[in-house]
């Protein structure tokens, strides 16, 4: 992953997502060949075979079919794109290192303004790749898949991870005081 430019993060603060680049388009989006192609059979099959009850049959499904994997897939590439607010007090914005440690992601780069962390790989993942932008008493959460055009919803489970531990250490926190 290519480290923020102040373009990529003035972006991100006026939109809350990844700005739209050409890597995106050959790794996430060339997913949506194969429903295109099934969308294209759907089309092609009664013309070339002959309007019969068994090319219809075999056209509406495929067509349902790309529609369904057109919709789903770009929908998942958009929600993957986008920045989510967690809000953090001063201490855990500070600290945010070690609640990234404790749920054993590696960080890769870190300055005054974000942090890039990776995921482990797992059965369901070849890793994700997590930006989190700090602001005043917020930080803007996202996680990408890497290596991969789609994580089914892993984007969340790591939001939620993070959010979660965050939310359940400000609990423990007043509980002391």
């Amino acid at each position: 992953m290519a480290p923020l430019t102040q373009k990529d993060i003035d972006y991100i603060d006026s939109n809350f997502k990844w700005p739209l680049q050409y890597d995106d388009i050959w790794n996430r989006y060339v997913v949506m060949l194969f429903p295109a192609f099934l969308l294209f059979l759907g089309l092609i099959i009664p013309i070339e075979i002959g309007l019969t009850k068994f090319s219809a049959s075999w056209a509406i499904l495929l067509l349902g079919f790309a529609v369904y994997f057109i919709i789903y897939h770009s929908k998942r590439i958009e929600a993957e794109r986008k920045f989510y607010s967690i809000p953090v007090t001063s201490f855990q914005l500070t600290n945010i290192e070690e609640y990234l440690k404790q749920l054993k992601w590696t960080i890769l780069e870190k300055n005054s303004s974000y942090i890039s962390a990776r995921t482990p790989t797992s059965l369901t993942s070849w890793g994700e790749n997590i930006t989190i932008l700090f602001r005043e008493n917020e930080l803007l959460f996202n996680s990408r898949p890497d290596a991969q055009p789609n994580t089914y919803k892993r984007d969340c489970v790591n939001f939620e991870a993070l959010y979660n531990l965050l939310n359940n250490d400000a609990k423990q926190l007043t509980d002391r005081l």
